[in-house]
Parts: structure tokens; C-alpha cells; sequence
């Protein structure tokens, strides 16, 4: 086809009757276009790590030109990784508009004390900050996720300010200062986060007065997926206000009364600059809760008659709960007895959204079993999806607690081989009538499994699991020998050409089985 203007038009594209048709450049393309040209470029999962192709593509295009910036920019900074205080420095820089920082100014109903203070030099009791510059508030805006690896110097409290719409905080931490102590305030302010990471921090138990987790989650009224990781908590009780008959701001005759207890109770901080209010409760609306290698460590709080004395009160009060309230715990009798279980920081953890939450994953926590189980009444009954390994306890009573399960995954600890095989046979499904996906970890007895799938007397083949169609395996201990990868495949395949098409159930090899070119069956 010709290059040449038609008749209709002349050379510089405008048409005979006087009307300008816009040559084609990127100036010209629709908003719509180059938005669908940056999705593709992302992750679909918001929470997915950012590949650093993609970003760099999107980089370049933002410097293509003026209107290409305010386009492709904002995907640039909607993940950030900061793996250094060097990037951490440079990043604030960038969102802030300058190196510097800009106090906030005081409020108008400040007092006294808090004045004189902010006048002193090189005294900043309360780093508040605002931006330096409103030109980069689409930056600040965009970012969505934060992912910070190893925080030694950085002081994450500047640069989380520079995002008030942050959905998403992933914190792996590694260092001895107290980062999420430190930051609680901070914390409390973002409302909006959804997702929040925390794994290999400081020892929390030489905090356990000032409850550093429970204050930097308050008022996270959004945040539906928590993961804890590699840390120690400590079991000295979580306790609040409302639990020992005492307001938000309780007074020195309250203080007396709780003796040395009053010191672990999480009250309103007496703050010198006014902020929001701040609930003093865990979130509410978890759907999703991962604990791992959790230290709850002993608890250093003795319970006190005086104390003991109020718990029984309030409780006797809360004989008439209303609907789908909790029943709390009975109260320890005896010299030494300890707290209620429900004061327990995993009962806390696992308790706070018992409403919402509906995937429980908890791996090597050093748990007492009566605790577990009171947790698992109440939250069980709901649950869609239950991960237990390492688990010292009976694994059997856990998952009774679940009948509504649609996803299990479990492993072998603490389990003779004939023990493990019985677990699958008698007690999933007399519970199970839903379960779709079950997961076996190491340490587990693959060869055996083989066995099972293709045993006609074993529950997957009586159809007491009619609901299980995937079962994977996973091995994070010594590789499996290929042999036994390829009996386990050969087993599922007889098995599966033996029944109905409906009654197949895929066997999945994940990581540690080794393979010679077999596929999955």
C-alpha cells in the first residue's frame, strides 16, 4: 500500500476540509493503552516480588518523556525492595524531595513541656516528619509495598512516612535494636496496611512491659495477613485494660491495686504531642495467620491473689455473652497457678479476629496443648485451611477442632511411622467431609506412602476422603531417592486407572523428591 497521502488528505496530515488529524507519537496515546501496557509489566499478585527486567523497562519508558513519567513512574516505586541504608537514604531522598528532614509543627493544643522541648537544640522528642516537597506526592502515593531486608542503621520511622498509602510491609530483620519496639508508634498510624511480615527480630521478651507487638498493630483496622517469624515472644500474658477492670488512662489508685501486674498491662501511652486515638486491641479482621519458629518463652509475671480476685469478678459477669462472643477461660486456683490460657499470647494471636480469620499455619512453636486446644475450639469450626508441623501436642485433637477444612497440611513429628499411616486412615474422615487438598511434610515415611495410595483398605480408596482430589509432598529434610519418587508416581497412576475419572486424586512431588524425567500424577 502506498505511503503517499490520499486524496482527502495533504502532507502534513490535516484533511481537506480543515480538520487536524494528530500524527502518531506517544504524546497520542490513550491513558487506557499505556495503563494496560504497565500492568502487563506487573506481578498480578500485588504481593509478588517485583522482577527486576520488568522494572527496568518501566524505568526507562517513565524517562521517554514528561507525560510517560507521571505514567510509568509511579509503577516503578509501587514495589520497593531496600536491602542496605545506602538505597534506604537515596529512596527517602527521592520521595521527600530532599535529604533533610521537616519536623511536623507542633499542634496547636501542645503543651507546655512539649514546646520547651521541640525549642531545645538538637532535641527531637517525637520524630514526626512532613515532605519536604508536594511535588513528589505521587510518589508517596504509589507506593504500595515495602520490603525491607536486614535494617541495621535504618531508621524505618522517616522512611515509612514517605508512604501513606502503604498496603504491604515486609520486614526480615537482623540486628539486636529494638526496630519494632522502636517503631510502634509509627506503625500505629497506618491504617490502610493489609499484609504484614515480621521475622528474625531482637529477643521481643526484654520488652515484655511495653507489648511491643500488640501496640504496633493497634488501630491497623485493614490488616488481613500477619506472618511471624524466627522470634521470641515470651508467654508472659498479654493483658489489657478491659481484662483487669481499669480505663485507657487508669489512675495511680488503679496502679496500686494491680500491684507489680500493672507493669505488663497495655494502657494509653501518655504521649507529650497529641495523636489519634489508639485502640488497645489486636486487629480484628485477620483472614490469614502464620506463625513460625516462635519462642514463647516462660512467663516472668506471677499472677497475684489481688489480680486473680478481679479476673474471677469480670468473668462471673460475662455468664451471658452475647452471640458469638468468646467465653473466656476459667481462672487458675491454687498458690502458683498461672494465668488463663486466653491470656496467652498465641490464644491472643489466634483469638483476636476469631470471626474472620480462615487460614491458620503454625510450624515449631512451643505451644502447652491446652492452650492450642482452647484456641482451636473457638477459631477451629471456621477454618478453611490448617498447616501444623513440629508440633509436640496431639495433632489428631488439633485437627478434630476443623470440620470444615478444605485444605490440611501436616507432617510425621513426634509420630512412629504406623502412627502417621493411622492418622490418615481413622482420624480424617470421621472430621473431613470437605477436604479437597491435603499436604504431607517431612518428616514422613514416603515409601509407606506409596503403600497407602495403593492400598484398597486405606481411606483414600474406601471413599472416606470422597472430596480429596490433590495431595502434595513436600520434603525439607535429605532428598528423597529418585526410586521412591517413581514408586510413589507409579502407585498414584494404578491407583487412579483402577477408579472413575471423578474419583482420581492427584499425587504432587514438591521440593526434595528427586526425579528422573517422571511427571506428576
Amino acid at each position: 500500500m502506498s505511503s503517499f497521502p490520499s486524496a482527502s488528505e495533504n502532507s502534513t496530515g490535516s484533511t481537506l476540509k480543515g480538520e487536524q488529524v494528530p500524527s502518531p507519537s506517544l504524546a497520542t496515546i490513550p491513558y487506557e493503552l499505556l495503563e494496560e501496557i504497565a500492568s502487563y509489566l506487573l506481578p498480578k499478585d500485588l504481593y509478588a516480588p517485583p522482577i527486576r527486567a520488568d522494572q527496568r523497562t518501566l524505568d526507562k519508558l517513565s524517562r521517554t518523556c514528561k507525560r510517560l513519567k507521571y505514567v510509568f513512574q509511579p509503577h516503578v516505586f509501587e514495589k520497593l525492595v531496600v536491602r542496605n541504608d545506602k538505597k534506604a537514604l537515596a529512596l527517602y531522598a527521592v520521595l521527600n524531595g530532599d535529604n533533610g528532614y521537616t519536623p511536623r509543627p507542633l499542634s496547636p493544643d501542645a503543651d507546655p513541656l512539649a514546646r520547651k522541648l521541640s525549642a531545645l537544640r538538637h532535641v527531637w522528642p517525637i520524630p514526626d516528619v512532613v515532605p519536604a516537597s508536594e511535588d513528589k506526592a505521587y510518589l508517596r502515593h504509589a507506593v504500595k509495598v515495602l520490603i525491607v531486608h536486614s535494617p541495621g542503621l535504618i531508621d524505618l520511622r522517616f522512611l515509612l512516612q514517605m508512604m501513606p498509602r502503604l498496603k504491604h510491609l515486609h520486614i526480615w530483620h537482623k540486628g539486636d535494636h529494638p526496630l519494632l519496639d522502636q517503631h510502634a508508634r509509627v506503625l500505629r498510624k497506618w491504617h490502610n496496611l493489609e499484609y504484614f511480615f515480621y521475622a528474625r527480630g531482637p529477643d521481643l521478651t526484654r520488652m515484655n512491659g511495653r507489648l511491643p507487638f500488640p501496640r504496633a498493630v493497634a488501630n491497623m483496622s485493614r490488616l488481613r495477613h500477619v506472618e511471624l517469624r524466627e522470634i521470641k515472644i515470651g508467654t508472659n500474658p498479654w493483658i489489657f485494660t478491659e481484662d483487669v477492670g481499669v480505663g485507657v488512662d487508669p489512675t495511680r489508685e488503679d496502679q496500686k491495686t494491680l500491684g507489680d501486674v500493672w507493669k505488663y498491662v497495655w494502657y494509653r501511652p501518655q504521649l507529650l504531642f497529641k495523636e489519634p486515638p489508639s485502640s488497645p486491641w489486636l486487629p480484628t479482621t485477620l483472614d490469614f495467620l502464620h506463625l513460625s519458629r516462635i519462642e514463647f518463652l516462660a512467663p516472668e509475671v506471677p499472677m497475684s491473689a489481688a489480680v486473680a480476685e478481679i479476673l474471677k469478678k469480670r468473668r462471673a459477669r460475662k455468664d451471658s455473652l452475647e452471640e458469638g462472643a468468646i467465653r473466656p477461660a476459667e481462672v487458675p486456683e491454687g498458690e502458683n497457678a498461672g494465668w488463663p490460657v486466653d491470656f496467652h499470647p498465641f490464644s491472643r494471636l489466634v483469638l483476636c479476629s476469631h470471626r474472620t480469620l480462615r487460614t491458620l499455619f503454625f510450624t515449631n512453636v512451643n505451644v502447652p496443648h491446652d492452650v492450642v486446644m482452647y484456641a482451636l475450639r473457638i477459631v477451629g469450626p471456621r477454618l478453611t485451611t490448617l498447616r501444623v508441623r513440629g508440633y509436640s501436642g496431639s495433632v489428631v485433637e488439633v485437627i478434630a477442632c476443623c470440620p470444615r477444612l478444605q485444605i490440611l497440611g501436616i507432617d510425621g513429628h513426634d509420630m512412629s511411622e504406623q502412627e502417621a499411616i493411622d492418622m490418615l486412615n481413622n482420624d480424617l474422615h470421621p472430621h473431613f467431609y470437605k477436604l479437597d487438598h491435603l499436604n504431607l511434610f517431612s518428616p514422613w515415611n514416603f515409601e509407606r506412602f506409596a503403600q497407602w495410595i495403593g492400598d484398597d483398605s486405606s481411606s483414600v480408596n474406601m471413599g472416606l476422603l470422597p472430596s480429596l482430589r490433590t495431595i502434595t509432598l513436600v520434603c525439607h529434610h535429605e532428598p528423597v531417592e529418585a526410586a521412591v519418587s517413581r514408586t510413589i508416581l507409579e502407585a498414584a497412576r494404578n491407583r487412579n486407572n483402577m477408579k472413575k475419572e471423578d474419583e482420581a486424586v492427584t499425587v504432587l512431588l514438591g521440593p526434595g523428591f528427586l526425579e528422573e524425567e517422571e511427571e506428576n500424577f
